[in-house]
């Protein structure tokens, strides 16, 4: 790091220990260091001044807004959230990303003055993994990993993990991202088989997190479980991209049925091309290679919409 702070990330959170763990233990894996207060020296601080001097002195700060969970039916985050989460915003505004607890349409209450002013990335404490691109996205914009000391475990165990979660990215931007796109509007069939292939995707990202955090893997294991998630993945983007042609292919049917007594429509180059995106798609599920795949149903996908300008 350019500048030497008492901990590259800082937690900040109520009563949260296991998830506050766990996160530390995550983001450690990356190559950072990570901890909260009290795990960082007091520099003989009464507490307050201590969290307003760690806040104040480290590269990041994360503040981990969860339910209180000493009150029922709460919307609220413990009372000493709100304070860091002042201060912080106060006074780094760019270094500060909040964690934001949400239970089905329930959301933790904010101050309605941090629009703009800082990162909030809301997450389910069931399904903690699908927060995780967006957190370490937003990390890795504002912190490198110094290296000049030397590739430990934990450095190699870091390169490897955004290795998988590079590529992670690129999938999702370049595969589930655009396919989106390419949904017909109010096709719900495809839309919810969308959502089913994004959950799968994500889950993804949690087998590779729960084999480094729970279960220890080593290095090599690690490397095992990337790679298997990746081709799976790239499994899942083909799934997505299939069931897109085949709703295009649909609205281009439904389009060609209710037009072809219109003198101004050319049903003739119209099934031209939908036959060759039928013939396409036909000859692509005989393929066992993903990226090919993936290509052909985007190539089906292109000839389609031309089908429905």
């Amino acid at each position: 790091m350019s500048k030497n702070y008492l901990v590259d990330i800082l937690i900040l959170h109520g009563k949260d220990k296991e998830l506050v763990d766990d996160l530390i233990e995550f983001l450690s894996s990356l190559g950072y260091s990570a901890n909260n207060v009290l795990g960082l020296p007091s520099n003989s601080l009464p507490q307050y001044d201590r969290v307003n001097y760690a806040i104040k002195n480290s590269g990041l700060n994360i503040i981990l807004a969860s339910f209180d969970e000493e009150e029922k039916n709460t919307e609220k985050a413990r009372t000493n959230v709100y304070d860091e989460l002042r201060y912080s915003v106060e006074k780094r505004p760019k270094e500060t990303i909040v964690l934001r607890e949400k239970r089905n349409t329930t959301r933790v209450d904010l101050p309605t003055n941090l629009d703009g002013k800082c990162i909030i990335i809301e997450f389910n404490r069931e399904k903690l993994h699908k927060s995780y691109p967006a957190l370490i996205s937003e990390i890795k914009s504002r912190l490198t990993i110094d290296s000049s000391g030397g590739v430990d475990k934990k450095l190699k165990t870091g390169s490897i993990l955004n290795m998988f979660l590079d590529t992670m990215d690129r999938i999702w931007e370049d595969e589930f991202d655009i396919a989106s796109y390419n949904i017909v509007k109010d096709d719900w069939t495809t839309e919810n088989n969308f959502q089913d292939m994004l959950d799968k995707f994500f889950q993804k990202y949690w087998e590779v997190f729960d084999a480094l955090i729970r279960r220890k893997a080593n290095n090599e294991q690690l490397m095992k479980i990337i790679n298997e998630s990746i081709n799976e993945s790239y499994k899942l983007a083909a799934q997505v991209w299939s069931h897109v042609s085949e709703g295009n292919m649909k609205a281009v049917d439904e389009r060609v049925s209710k037009k072809e007594k219109d003198r101004k429509f050319n049903t003739d180059e119209v099934t031209q091309r939908r036959d060759e995106a039928y013939h396409i798609i036909r000859a692509i599920r005989n393929v066992n290679d993903s990226k090919e795949k993936i290509a052909g149903f985007r190539k089906a996908v292109t000839l389609l919409k031309d089908c429905l300008k």
